[in-house]
């Protein structure tokens, strides 16, 4: 496929390094609607056209629900889109389904979480070029969160006294919540 070199606007293939008019490097130049997932390009032309055929007000609820699923699955809130209801569950659902279908990110294999994320970079990037490697992706279900606010600012500190330095029972571990003050010992809520 021919494409524009950006330097002198002459024609040049996709597949070459560099502009055979004037040099400049291609290599850097990325199409537009394409995203690279662990090293595979794939085209987001259909789903920026969904994500867009949605109001903002709706786009922004959407960004935020899957902001939401991926930061905090366990206390996920339904997000309330004013928008025909039905249209936006239509489309939001659509969006999700495909990419899930796309990359198999599913709940059973663990990976759901990587579909909220990949939407959030998608929308941030406005379906632009960007690269998303899974592997630098950890699964939220996994953080220590306070129970009581959610936060993921966690620390684990050691209390109690022993009979050599004066600190008894110092073994005992608690985690405490750095926005909150809320503790709490680990495995427990």
């Amino acid at each position: 496929m021919l494409i524009k070199c950006p330097e002198c606007g002459g024609n040049v293939s996709d597949k070459a390094p560099a502009c055979i008019h004037c040099g400049f490097p291609l290599s850097n130049i990325h199409k537009e609607n394409i995203c690279l997932v662990d090293g595979v390009e794939y085209d987001l032309t259909h789903f920026k056209e969904l994500y867009n055929s949605l109001s903002n007000e709706a786009q922004k609820g959407f960004y935020k629900e899957n902001f939401q699923r991926f930061n905090n699955p366990k206390n996920f809130d339904n997000v309330n889109c004013p928008e025909g209801q039905q249209k936006y569950l239509s489309v939001t659902t659509k969006i999700t389904r495909l990419i899930r279908e796309r990359f198999n990110w599913y709940a059973q294999n663990n990976t759901a979480h990587l579909a909220y994320k990949f939407i959030t970079t998608c929308i941030d990037h406005n379906f632009q070029y960007f690269e998303f490697n899974t592997a630098d992706i950890p699964d939220p279900s996994k953080t220590v969160r306070c129970p009581k606010c959610g936060s993921t600012s966690v620390t684990t500190e050691e209390s109690g006294y022993s009979l050599l330095t004066g600190f008894w029972g110092s073994s005992k571990k608690h985690n405490l919540c750095q926005k909150c003050g809320y503790r709490w010992k680990p495995g427990s809520k």
